[in-house]
């Protein structure tokens, strides 16, 4: 985000269909997203105020954070849970 203009929005959106839990164990857990995603674009709008797409990508969600076989560690924080580095 730092290195974005002032002008520049970055949006970050994670997709996915279901969880299977792999493992559980108090706050920490480690899940298997179905068909998780994670989809980035930056715009940019000009003085006129039209928006134009700078970068747009796609990527399974695997390849960004997670184990090679899909898993992702998990921590609840009250009744939510958030992904975590482990």
């Amino acid at each position: 985000l730092g290195k974005l203009a002032n002008s520049e929005e970055l949006t970050l959106d994670i997709k996915f269909d279901g969880i299977e839990v792999v493992s559980e164990e108090d706050d920490h857990a480690l899940v298997r997203p179905i068909n998780g995603s994670i989809y980035l674009l930056i715009t940019r709008t000009t003085d006129t105020g039209a928006v134009i797409n700078l970068w747009e990508q796609s990527n399974p969600l695997n390849t960004i954070i997670g184990n090679p076989d899909g898993a992702v560690p998990v921590v609840r924080i009250g009744r939510t849970w958030f992904l975590t580095e482990g």
